[in-house]
């Protein structure tokens, strides 16, 4: 029978996912650093901000290789940009034996998890002419993408 967890339980299997990806990390030399509303709550509430679970970003190359050979016990990495199902284009690391609803769509998607995060860089001689890719890309994966404006 499934046990329905406390929004700290789930805090603590997401420190505990964070904390072994950080510990990975830190071993073979991949940079990683907190970020969106997981840094943000770090630094402004010194812990979590309950409804956002943005956590890891890492430099491509790291993204790279993290997705590649990251294993753990007890976690599965689940690359969002080979889901035949999914637009998202990052990762998400998660607790093997627990299932999270997506308020969505209303259905199990994953277990309790980490996002991931790939940093790409900019074009520092042509940033108008990243925008434009930038755009091409976000056209192909949703019909509802804005073009930006420089």
């Amino acid at each position: 029978m499934l046990k329905l967890l406390s929004p700290k339980e789930i805090q603590t299997i997401q420190l505990e996912i964070l904390s072994t990806i950080n510990g990975y990390c830190r071993e073979i030399g991949l940079k990683d650093s907190l970020c969106g509303g997981t840094l943000l709550g770090a630094v402004r509430h010194k812990g979590y901000i309950p409804w956002d679970n943005d956590v890891l970003m890492m430099p491509r190359e790291d993204f790279d290789r993290f997705v590649a050979r990251f294993k753990a016990d007890g976690m599965t990495v689940m690359n969002l940009a080979e889901a035949d199902d999914c637009a998202e284009t990052f990762t998400i690391i998660c607790k093997n034996g627990t299932v999270l609803i997506d308020r969505n769509f209303g259905q199990e998607l994953w277990g309790v998890n980490v996002d991931l995060f790939p940093i790409d860089g900019a074009l520092d001689d042509n940033i108008e002419d990243h925008y434009r890719k930038l755009d091409a890309v976000r056209k192909n994966f949703s019909p509802y993408a804005r073009t930006t404006k420089l």
